[in-house]
């Protein structure tokens, strides 16, 4: 399953103040990582989607289809 990452992950990150680099660590994954995701380099797999809409507090639907 390709994930498909709907509004700008940059912009939910920054809406909830979090930083790439804290991002990264909660999600086990380097903050470069984090970047490619933002500038849609590569996506997130289905586990990390879950963690995403956890810590940004938004339903899985609103990041995935």
């Amino acid at each position: 399953m390709n994930i498909i990452i709907k509004l700008s992950l940059k912009e939910w990150r920054k809406e909830k103040k979090i930083t790439q680099k804290d991002l990264a660590i909660a999600l086990s994954v380097s903050p470069n990582t984090i970047l490619n995701w933002e500038n849609s380099r590569s996506t997130p797999n289905v586990n990390q989607a879950i963690i995403l809409a956890d810590l940004l507090k938004v339903e899985l639907e609103q990041i995935i289809f």
